[in-house]
């Protein structure tokens, strides 16, 4: 009896674990060198990300990509001014629901073509490359932490 009630509580755990993480296998040189063509990335399904977090988000067709997703660092959410090389001017803000996104290569499409993306279009938010493994959260990345 008690063999039964670990596997069911195993199998709990996997389920949970499965709902959660995600592992993204990573094409293209666009991240480059946080992660590079090959790479497995750990990722976690939340919905709160910040600067210098990397997100997994789902594309839009026909604007410049035929991937189903991208991965990319966040350069500026909601509320925050827009940088400049991403298309931002004195007193332009990031849009609320939106965020604006950039590759670590100089080229990467990213919102310098694609725009701002969608906040629901993220799927998840990286924590590390799992082989080699390295951490590509936005703190591993050198970004300030939130005021709280």
């Amino acid at each position: 009896m008690w063999l039964l009630a670990v596997l069911c509580a195993g199998t709990a755990a996997l389920w949970v674990i499965r709902a959660r993480l995600v592992v993204v296998r990573v094409s293209g040189d666009s991240m480059n060198p946080t992660l590079v063509d090959g790479d497995l990335l750990l990722a976690v399904r939340r919905r709160s990300w910040r600067t210098g977090s990397l997100v997994v988000f789902r594309t839009e067709p026909g604007r410049g990509t035929s991937e189903p997703y991208m991965i990319k660092r966040v350069a500026a959410v909601a509320g925050q001014a827009a940088p400049a090389d991403l298309g931002g001017s004195p007193g332009k803000v990031v849009p609320r629901g939106a965020l604006l996104v950039r590759g670590d290569a100089v080229r990467s499409l990213d919102s310098r073509k694609l725009g701002a993306v969608s906040e629901a279009a993220v799927v998840a938010v990286g924590v590390c490359a799992l082989v080699p493994f390295r951490w590509v959260t936005a703190e591993a990345a050198g970004a300030p932490r939130p005021q709280t």
